[in-house]
């Protein structure tokens, strides 16, 4: 069974939003890891293995960015009040 490029991206991206919004401390660098694998593998079978469609290739960079983008939030790197106009 193939993996999906574009399924393991937005599984990484659900990960980094559940750790987000955990209020457990404890559990939070087990999304973080989980996030991150599933994004990692999602970008390897795209550039590597030549898996998945164009599609894929999108869906994989935009769940790249708001997992970022919600990661620097929760670390606080990017202030919260960055994003308040």
């Amino acid at each position: 069974m193939k993996d999906e490029p574009a399924a393991l991206s937005v599984g990484g991206l659900a990960a980094g939003i559940g750790a987000v919004q955990l209020w457990s401390l404890k559990l939070i660098p087990l999304f973080f890891a989980l996030s991150l694998f599933f994004i990692l593998r999602a970008h390897w079978l795209i550039y590597f293995k030549k898996q998945g469609k164009p599609a894929s290739v999108v869906i994989t960079w935009i769940s790249t960015i708001i997992a970022g983008v919600f990661w620097n939030i929760r670390f606080g790197i990017i202030p919260i009040n960055y994003f308040v106009f």
